[in-house]
C-alpha cells in the first residue's frame, strides 16, 4: 500500500515537470510560426506598394504640385493602402520613394546624378527608410547595383516596410529575447 501511494506521488512530480516544458515547447511553435507568417505578410506588403507606385505615379513629374509624384503617392499609395496595411498588421509602417536618374550635362566624362529630393511618402508621417540617397549614386564610391539598375530603367521605387513583433507572451525569457525583434521587408522596382 505504501508502494503504490509512491507512485501515484511520483506520477504528479512528473507531470509537474514536463507539463510546463510542453505547453512552452507548444507556444514557441506557435509564436515562430507567427513571426514567419508576418515576415511573409511583410514582404508580400511591400512588394504591393512598390509595383503600386511603380504603375500609378511613376511617371507623373517630381515634386508635391498637383498631379506630381508626392502628391500621388500620398493620395493614391498612402491613403489608398495605409487603412488596409493597418488592418493585416496593427503598428506597420512604411515608406515609399520614388528615385530617377537624369543625364549630368555639366560633367565633362559620362555622368549623371540624382535628383534631390527623393520623391518619398511615409506611413505614419515621418517614418524615415533605411535606404539612403547615397546607395543610388552611380560613383559612390564604385558604381552599385542598384545604381547600374537605375541607369537602365531612369526610375526606381522601392517600397520599405517596418514591423515591430511582440510575442503575446513576454514573459518566457527563453522566447521572448529572440522573438521580440524589429522585422525589415523592401522590394525594388
Amino acid at each position: 500500500m505504501i508502494t503504490k501511494t509512491y507512485e501515484s506521488g511520483s506520477v504528479l512530480v512528473e507531470l509537474a515537470i514536463i507539463i510546463p516544458l510542453v505547453v512552452m515547447f507548444f507556444y514557441g511553435g506557435f509564436e515562430y510560426s507567427q513571426l514567419i507568417q508576418r515576415q511573409h505578410t511583410l514582404v508580400s506588403i511591400s512588394r504591393q506598394l512598390g509595383a503600386s507606385a511603380l504603375r500609378l505615379c511613376g511617371s507623373r513629374p517630381p515634386g508635391t504640385e498637383p498631379g506630381g509624384t508626392v502628391e500621388c503617392l500620398r493620395n493614391r499609395i498612402i491613403s489608398e493602402t495605409a487603412g488596409q496595411v493597418a488592418q493585416i498588421l496593427p503598428g506597420v509602417r512604411f515608406v515609399v520613394t520614388v528615385v530617377r536618374w537624369e543625364d549630368n550635362p555639366s560633367t565633362p566624362s559620362p555622368g549623371a546624378y540624382i535628383q534631390n529630393p527623393l520623391d518619398v511618402a511615409a506611413y505614419p508621417e515621418g517614418t524615415s527608410g533605411e535606404i539612403s540617397r547615397e546607395t543610388f549614386f552611380p560613383d559612390y564610391p564604385t558604381p552599385g547595383k542598384l545604381a547600374k539598375l537605375l541607369r537602365d530603367h531612369k526610375v526606381l521605387v522601392y517600397a520599405e516596410v517596418f514591423y515591430r513583433n511582440e510575442p503575446i507572451i513576454a514573459k518566457i525569457p527563453l522566447l521572448a529575447n529572440s522573438l521580440n525583434r524589429s522585422m525589415y521587408a523592401v522590394s525594388i522596382f
